[in-house]
């Protein structure tokens, strides 16, 4: 084996990324709306022992990030998860976790959708009955959708600015919240059942996704070999540090009230008073407005590049003629997103987010162990793969099956059928069955 096969030629970038930057890039991204919401989701599973679920959710994701940085030293192509994947497993595989990663942004954008509305919900009476939760969803849904049909400068600029206010919220937050913890509502119960632990861990995954884009730009980073393994484990020890602050703070204010809470962040700042309720509230709605806009404009491209390599109808790459922008791929993403937040509730598309997100991390530990394999049977050893490289790789993805196999009944039919419905469109665009020209282009 040699590595040269999964590089591409220098694409002439400038290394300008640091560790710090690295690592900053890593929080912003990850950092998404779901935190604002998830605590009460997470202690629903977990009770006073959700931030200990923080804890292997960060684990995993630590061991999952050591795969992304050992895939990104071999594999010079765009595409993250998508193009490593496809590169070491072959095509369908990387066809698989293309799918799966817009997944991701399918199910994260309809729980931030419900989550939105349940919280506006709450101004008034009259906007609880299920036709104004739908009318809701769909008009909440509407700025997103314009911001993304725009030209990309206009949303990029957008993203930046809704981080900002993001990041300013949660510190805000913690800052005035901590003071009303009360110690007994952090206390552990007696008995912990691991399922539970597990259940919440594959919970928070919902929180931590995210990673792979953060590591996109990999051409553009300096001196990789020192930068990616300090500003990648620096970003994502942050992060759970953060995490852990938050769920502790919420909990610690709210407690028993906490799972039932359409709002924990919102509702624990209320213990210091309403104003602060209400502006942690508006801070939150802008937030999640925020990560709908980023989540649409990255999920769109994986359509988009779907299409472009012929595994979807050639439609969904279309690119608008004067915005560039690639409009079917959007507006497919937009309705996919609305339908699946009108017919389910945060908690469920937040868990079938997760298990997303799961399988596109699994996938890419699969793959670093199996580089790494390679690697030293051929006697290639370069840096990203001494010591424990495939150690780590393994572990990550035995850790991640572990937390799978706590999926329920229904979770474990819906992946079997995406599995199925997946791989019966592969063959019919790129397998032996395209030669039907069912879609009317074949390959």
């Amino acid at each position: 084996m040699h590595l040269e096969q999964y590089r591409e030629p220098d694409e002439g970038l400038v290394r300008s990324i640091t560790a710090v930057g690295l690592a900053a890039s890593i929080v912003n991204v990850v950092v998404g709306g779901g935190i604002f919401v998830l605590p009460a989701a997470v202690a629903a599973e977990a009770g006073a022992a959700a931030p200990a679920v923080y804890l292997i959710g960060g684990c995993a994701e630590l061991l999952v990030a050591a795969a992304f940085v050992v895939l990104g030293r071999v594999v010079w192509r765009s595409g993250g998860a998508y193009a490593y994947v496809g590169a070491i497993l072959g095509p369908f595989a990387g066809y698989l976790v293309g799918l799966f990663t817009w997944l991701v942004g399918a199910f994260a954008s309809a729980a931030l959708l419900v989550g939105l509305a349940e919280m506006v919900a709450t101004l008034h009476p009259l906007l609880q009955t299920p036709l104004a939760r739908a009318a809701l969803i769909i008009a909440l849904y509407v700025m997103p959708v314009v911001v993304n049909l725009a030209r990309l400068r206009t949303g990029t600029s957008l993203v930046v600015a809704l981080t900002t206010i993001k990041l300013g919220t949660l510190l805000l937050f913690l800052v005035f919240a901590s003071p009303m913890i009360q110690v007994g509502n952090l206390t552990w119960p007696e008995s912990l059942r691991v399922s539970e632990l597990a259940r919440g861990a594959i919970i928070t995954f919902f929180a931590f996704g995210g990673l792979e884009m953060a590591l996109g730009p990999s051409g553009e980073i300096r001196s990789p070999g020192q930068t990616l393994p300090l500003g990648v484990a620096s970003g994502v020890v942050l992060i759970v540090l953060l995490y852990i602050a938050i769920q502790m703070t919420a909990q610690g204010v709210l407690g028993p009230a906490l799972p039932t809470s359409v709002a924990p962040l919102a509702d624990a700042a209320a213990r210091s008073g309403a104003g602060l309720r209400t502006l942690i509230l508006a801070g939150t709605a802008v937030s999640i407005a925020g990560a709908l806009v980023g989540t649409l404009l990255g999920a769109a491209r994986m359509l988009f590049a779907l299409a472009r390599a012929g595994v979807l109808p050639r439609t969904v790459g279309s690119v608008h003629p004067r915005s560039r922008i690639p409009y079917v791929a959007v507006l497919v993403h937009a309705v996919v997103a609305a339908v699946l937040a009108l017919t389910g509730t945060f908690l469920k598309l937040a868990i079938l987010a997760s298990v997303s997100v799961a399988f596109v991390y699994l996938s890419t530990c699969i793959a670093a162990w199996l580089m790494a394999h390679r690697s030293r049977r051929a006697g290639e050893t370069p840096y990203s793969f001494r010591g424990s490289t495939q150690f780590m790789s393994g572990l990550g993805a035995a850790l991640l099956v572990a937390l799978l196999t706590q999926m329920s009944r229904a979770e474990w039919m819906a992946m079997a059928f995406t599995m199925g419905a997946a791989s019966l469109l592969y063959a019919f665009r790129r397998g032996p069955l395209s030669s039907w020209r069912f879609w009317g282009e074949g390959r």
